[in-house]
């Protein structure tokens, strides 16, 4: 009784209801220690067990008035002047009584007796308008309490009876009081969880019920096997001894064999879930049990493997098996403790309609039964020659059946109901929504590598149609010029050049290109000045005298390639009578060049969803990636580009690169280098 005091102050709301249970169950405690110290030490308790003795049944009289009396809670126009009145006379009443009964030398035994006797009646007829007020549908959640209750006062009614026939009570019957008390507590805490008008909170774990199962067993059987032993060692003779140590090590190691099956542990769960507790799962529980297992991160264990094992776990199953919908089979996902093998989509076919139109658990062993409940659904042959196969899950996603498990029989056997199906489902369309989340994660990494791939060719046919059209324009000058020497020497060098610039395409398809990081320092200055002096009069280029020696780590024919495409839109972009000037300068670690054109301009639509938008183009046979190319080039070396433009105001193109530092001299001869390769280019 003080252990359950303390479950229930543990939850307590601050109710009445729940405040005079635990007041009662506090004074039964406080009753039973006196008695038993008095019993222990030899004591005369006579006056203190008196007055807790009617505490004790007092308290549990103003449980049952307050149960049949809820107002009595609720403050305001709930308690009327009469329920106050007849609270008080109860009060009166009870604390008249408890004067005849701890005065006997005032009042006599007798007055004693029938003020005892009063006071069991009065809990008993509260008991009985208690049950029959309380509706058919609630009245489960008060039985319990009523029956308790109502064997303690009904006993306490024969104690008191035996008492006026024999002028006292047998001491035997006395002592066995707390005996039937200890009795009916695990009533009374059965109604503290049943009950919610008290809202006490109280709730006893199914792991706290399983564990104390175990260990009242686990005492009950080596009280019995000590008992047993204390026989043996009597009846054994001169072996008793020997007899009795190797009964008592046998029943040590069969409770060690029962205490670690897991077929008695399933059975003593199911005991318990339907004995104890109104629903049979801890379902807090058990999902978080279920979503930790399926999201714990295990190299060596496939989601598809732990998906049968989460659910198997929750009805104690000790195999399982996993298909997935994948072309024209269902292909074996994964076997746990079960040899299975995949069947075609063509024999399922008739499961796969069922399991789509009723998203429902099939219950095997019922299907064999009576398959008219499934309506006439017959299994594919490869599930049909499953030992031990005992439910079918269906793995649904937005309606669509990805896949079917299939559990193994329990370890201890039972039925599959209501709540086991509901569940199920649950569970399967939890899991499903993994597999999916699995399925689509796979399918965007190849994905993601073809666009990889269709990129890379796509960059690769721009740079190609550049190459096409060099190589075309010394093809078409050769019948003219091709005894020049001149021109001969030119072509060879053109050739060279292209030849490299095609190897090195082909290392970028293959993904082998440099980090940009890596890349030697290019020279920007002299870049650009080549391409101004390709374009003559019409172009021109400023540069700062502290950017002189300004230097990009980039790949120098892809920047060259960046810088002539945007050098070449400007020229386009102004016609025959306007200007490009090219701007290098220096912005903290930043190198800053501008293509400013006086040209048409561009709108800021156009620049913001058109512009860089790759395969669009406004010039006739044009790939629509130059500029989008040289941007992710810009961005991939740490930088940006940025477009300044408005119709009629001409555009200003500006890239902003990470500087490179130079080592001593090294700007000179990079300087001859670029110029060198611009040149042969």
């Amino acid at each position: 009784y003080l252990a359950l005091a303390v479950l229930l102050f543990a939850g307590w709301r601050q109710r009445l209801l729940g405040a005079l249970f635990i007041a009662a169950c506090l004074a039964t405690a406080a009753w039973a220690g006196v008695v038993a110290y008095g019993y222990g030490a030899g004591a005369d308790m006579e006056g203190w067990d008196a007055a807790l003795d009617h505490l004790r049944q007092g308290l549990w009289i103003a449980l049952l008035w307050a149960l049949l009396h809820p107002e009595l809670a609720v403050s305001g126009a709930g308690r009327t002047r009469r329920l106050v009145l007849r609270t008080g006379l109860l009060l009166v009443l009870w604390l008249g009584l408890g004067a005849v009964e701890l005065l006997p030398h005032l009042f006599g035994f007798q007055a004693r007796l029938l003020a005892h006797l009063v006071l069991v009646t009065m809990g008993l007829v509260f008991i009985e308008n208690l049950l029959r007020r309380t509706p058919e549908d609630t009245r489960w959640s008060l039985k319990f309490i009523c029956i308790g209750l109502g064997g303690v006062f009904a006993y306490d009614l024969f104690l008191t009876a035996e008492g006026f026939l024999f002028q006292g009570t047998d001491p035997a019957l006395e002592a066995a009081r707390g005996a039937v008390l200890a009795l009916v507590a695990p009533l009374l805490g059965i109604s503290a969880r049943r009950i919610r008008n008290w809202d006490s909170g109280l709730t006893i774990s199914r792991s706290t019920a399983f564990y104390s199962g175990v260990l009242t067993a686990s005492g009950l059987y080596l009280l019995l096997m000590a008992v047993a032993a204390f026989f043996v060692g009597r009846l054994g003779g001169e072996a008793g001894v020997a007899f009795q140590a190797i009964f008592l090590f046998g029943t040590m190691a069969l409770l060690a064999v029962l205490l670690t099956s897991g077929s008695v542990r399933a059975h003593l769960k199911n005991f318990i879930g339907k004995h104890f507790f109104h629903y049979k799962y801890d379902y807090r529980q058990e999902w978080l049990r279920f979503t930790g297992t399926l999201s714990q991160h295990d190299p060596g264990l496939r989601l598809e493997t732990r998906v049968v094992r989460a659910i198997a776990d929750v009805l104690d199953s000790p195999a399982g098996a996993m298909w997935l919908r994948q072309d024209e089979q269902f292909a074996l996902a994964s076997a746990w403790n079960l040899t299975a093998v995949s069947f075609s989509v063509a024999e399922s076919d008739p499961l796969v309609r069922f399991l789509e139109t009723t998203q429902s658990v099939i219950d095997i062993p019922e299907l064999s039964g009576d398959p008219g409940k499934y309506d006439g659904l017959a299994l594919p042959e490869p599930l049909e020659r499953i030992d031990r196969a005992w439910a079918i899950i269906p793995l649904m996603h937005h309606e669509t059946l990805v896949g079917i498990v299939l559990l193994a029989r329990p370890r201890a056997p039972r039925d599959l109901d209501w709540e086991d199906i509901d569940l199920l489902k649950a569970l399967g369309r939890h899991a499903a929504s993994y597999i999916a989340e699995q399925e689509a994660g796979r399918a965007l990494a190849e994905a993601r590598e073809f666009e990889k791939l269709n990129r890379r060719f796509a960059f690769a046919l721009h740079d190609m149609k550049n190459l096409i059209s060099r190589l075309s324009l010394l093809s078409s000058n050769f019948a003219k010029h091709g005894e020049n020497r001149e021109f001969r020497n030119d072509m060879v060098a053109t050739l060279i050049t292209a030849t490299d610039q095609m190897k090195r395409l082909m290392r970028r398809l293959q993904g082998d290109q440099p980090v940009a990081s890596a890349a030697p320092p290019v020279m920007l200055r002299p870049m650009l000045e080549d391409l101004v002096a390709l374009e003559g009069t019409r172009a021109s280029m400023d540069c700062e005298s502290a950017s002189t020696n300004l230097a990009v780590c980039a790949d120098h024919d892809r920047l060259s390639a960046v810088f002539g495409h945007l050098f070449e839109n400007a020229t386009e972009a102004i016609g025959e009578d306007g200007w490009v000037r090219l701007h290098l300068h220096q912005h903290d670690r930043s190198a800053v060049v501008e293509f400013i054109d006086n040209g048409r301009g561009m709108d800021e639509a156009f620049i913001e969803k058109e512009l860089f938008r790759p395969f669009r183009s406004t010039k006739t046979g044009g790939f629509g990636l130059g500029a989008y190319q040289c941007r992710e080039y810009v961005r991939e070396l740490g930088g940006d580009l940025a477009i300044i433009s408005s119709p009629g105001s001409g555009t200003t193109v500006r890239v902003i690169l990470p500087a490179a530092e130079l080592q001593a001299g090294e700007d000179r001869s990079q300087a001859g280098e670029d110029r060198s390769q611009a040149v042969t280019g």
